[in-house]
């Protein structure tokens, strides 16, 4: 795929990760990709403002990559809820995508608790998050 993109460059109040270098830190979105992501930030304000604590782009998008293979990685942490919650909050992004945006975005919803867990535990998924991501809200 091909097509304009926005490069945008993350500043240190935007990293979850204290602990990495700051520098080369890029989001590198499609044009399709920014608009999704605009349409879903703005949806999930309407929808569930007072559950979304954060937006995170992860993985190959944070990194600056481009590339067609590369997946586009979202992790949103909500304050509370179950997984009927949870589910929602996802379901939302795939919904705003079949408008067509055609991202097929991964959407992965965590508590702010769960999500603390997955860190205390050095779960896998929260050092591959760490590793290369941008928080948006």
């Amino acid at each position: 795929m091909t097509g304009s993109f926005d490069h945008w460059d993350i500043d240190d109040e935007f990293s979850m990760d204290e602990g990495a270098p700051r520098n080369g830190i890029k989001l590198a979105l499609l044009e399709n990709e920014k608009a999704w992501l605009d349409t879903y930030r703005a949806r999930l304000n309407e929808e569930f403002s007072d559950l979304v604590q954060e937006v995170t782009v992860y993985g190959p998008r944070a990194r600056g990559d481009l590339r067609p293979s590369a997946r586009f990685c979202t992790l949103i942490l909500i304050s509370k809820g179950d997984w009927f919650q949870k589910d929602a909050v996802g379901r939302l992004g795939h919904m705003v995508d079949m408008e067509g945006f055609f991202v097929a975005p991964i959407i992965m919803v965590y508590t702010l608790d769960e999500w603390l867990e997955r860190g205390e535990a050095g779960s896998d998924i929260f050092r591959a998050v760490m590793r290369s991501n941008a928080r948006l809200t």
